[in-house]
């Protein structure tokens, strides 16, 4: 996903409202990025606030994965809106993974909207994705 600056007044609001309900929106503190999208780019973790102009975000880090996990542990619905990172190349792919274990550990209602479901079908217990809604071709299944 790219940046979209003029959403952040916005994204900022609803952080603002979520708090004063009592409700974490998760944010990342750590990512994984590179500098080009690229099966054989170089991947580096870094915190948020180190991430440089020309970095690209390919994913979440791992600090960021193992607290979302967690957060999907103690969730009452998960839903599902697709991979976190371009899963498609294994070093951008280990925070949709460490967050699809989490889910299909969940006992938690699970539904999704995501037309990417689940990254591979070794990457979870098969039969735990149950689309609501999906576009294009689920080649998933």
């Amino acid at each position: 996903s790219l940046c979209e600056p003029d959403m952040i007044d916005i994204a900022k609001k609803l952080i603002a409202q979520s708090r004063a309900r009592g409700v974490e929106i998760p944010i990342p503190t750590d990512v994984v990025v590179a500098k080009e999208f690229s099966a054989k780019a170089e991947a580096d973790v870094k915190p948020v606030g180190q991430v440089a102009p020309d970095d690209m975000i390919l994913d979440i880090g791992p600090d960021t994965a193992e607290r979302f996990a967690k957060a999907v542990a103690a969730a009452g619905t998960v839903i599902w809106n697709g991979p976190l990172g371009v899963f498609e190349f294994d070093q951008f792919g280990e925070g949709t993974k460490v967050l699809a274990n989490a889910i299909a550990r969940s006992k938690a209602p699970m539904s999704t909207f995501a037309s990417r479901l689940v990254p591979s079908r070794s990457t979870v217990i098969p039969g735990r994705f149950a689309p609501l809604l999906t576009q294009g071709d689920p080649s998933w299944r």
